[in-house]
Parts: structure tokens; sequence; C-alpha cells
């Protein structure tokens, strides 16, 4: 599951098994609330199978639908901030679930990797609120974090 992630392919053979090793399967039926806005965030979820909807601040708009291979939950945990969205189950999921202090754990091992994913998060972070919607903001995750890998790859040499 981690591997189909782009973000976590960065050119760090081991990094995704050392994730996968801390993360533990969970399940969360269709209309499930897996984050609260608002909430503290104590873990980052990575979808196995199913579909959930990304709600933004304003606690109706759906800003995104994301689905096997996706993650969620890494805004809060990587920024140190509350959670920016509620996240609630479009459909039954199986999802791999793993603690900030874990992922922390394997971060502080890839000291680039986390680099990048704090800037990911940020960029993300930026299409929480409603308002950067209605003035044509957004954010494709796929191709942000594609430019941001490469640029990181280009930057630093002990990336493969």
């Amino acid at each position: 599951l981690i591997p189909k992630v782009n973000i976590f392919n960065t050119g760090y053979p081991q990094f995704i098994p050392d994730l996968m090793r801390l993360s533990k399967p969970i399940v969360a039926l269709a209309g499930d609330t897996i984050i609260y806005r608002g909430d503290a965030a104590e873990e980052m979820f990575f979808i196995k199978a199913g579909e959930v909807q990304i709600i933004a601040s304003d606690d109706k708009t759906v800003v995104a639908i994301l689905g096997s291979g996706a993650y969620f939950g890494e805004i809060g945990v990587l920024l140190g901030v509350k959670r920016t969205v509620t996240v609630k189950a479009l459909t039954n999921c199986v999802l791999n679930v793993i603690d900030k202090d874990s992922l922390f754990s394997v971060l502080d091992k890839y000291p680039d990797q986390m680099k990048l994913m704090r800037k990911v998060a940020k960029q993300r972070k930026k299409t929480t609120k409603i308002r950067d919607f209605e003035l044509g903001g957004g954010f494709n995750v796929d191709s942000e974090a594609s430019e941001l890998i490469e640029g990181e790859k280009r930057d630093d040499p002990n990336i493969l």
C-alpha cells in the first residue's frame, strides 16, 4: 500500500518498509467520521481500500474524494496543528494508521523525507479552507508531490 503513495517513492528504499512495520490496519464503515476538524492530530492514515471524503472548514463542502493509495491526516501531525478538515468514509474502508510518535521515529532517520513531507503538508493545508476554493485555489496532490519530489532529487545528490 505505502509504496503506491507518490510522496514516499523518493529514493530511500528502507523508508517504506520502516513505515509499514509501524502501521496498523483498521476498518471504517461507510458514513463513519474518521477525523473531526479541530481535534488533536495523533495519527496519519493510508487508504488500502475504499474511499473517503475530505470536508472543508465550512463543514459541508467536499474538497476531495480519496481512494486506494492515498493518505490523509498528515497536516496536523507534521505541522503540529489541530485537524484542519473532517474526513468521512464514503464507502467501507480498510486503512493503515501510523501514530505520530511512530511516524516521527521513522522520519528522524530520514530528515530529507521529513522536509519533503512537511512541504507537501503545507501545500495541502492551503486547500482546507473553503475560501481557497472560492478563489480558484486547489491542490492536485499527485502533480504537486511529483514536482516537489523531483525538486528534492535535483537538490540532494543522495536521493536516488
